[in-house]
């Protein structure tokens, strides 16, 4: 069991990560969902507990709750975007050396 855990942490998460700082272009090549597909399967869950506890708590529950799941909310958009930062700034790097070595 400990051995299929192993396996889909280093395929899905830390292959990534490693092949990002080998050869940081790399992740440019790659499509959004191939990108932030992991990503966004980690944040499902906290998503889904989130939905469905704003349909079953009352008015009252829901304003007790409701800057702690606003917060949670906003965490899950940051971490489901994480590689995306990435892959942004080697587009945009490539690009002005691109324009440099032109002019």
């Amino acid at each position: 069991m400990c051995k299929l855990i192993g396996d889909v942490l280093l395929k899905a998460f830390i292959r990534p990560f490693r092949e990002h700082h080998i050869d940081p272009t790399a992740i440019t090549r790659h499509d959004f969902i191939e990108t932030n597909g992991d990503n966004f399967a980690v944040c499902l869950l906290p998503m889904l507990h989130m939905s469905y506890k704003f349909l079953t708590y009352s008015q009252m529950q829901i304003r007790e709750t409701y800057n702690w799941e606003m917060f949670d909310f906003l965490l899950v958009i940051f971490i489901s975007l994480t590689n995306q930062v990435p892959a942004a700034a080697a587009a945009l790097l490539s690009v002005v050396f691109v324009f440099l070595c032109v002019v």
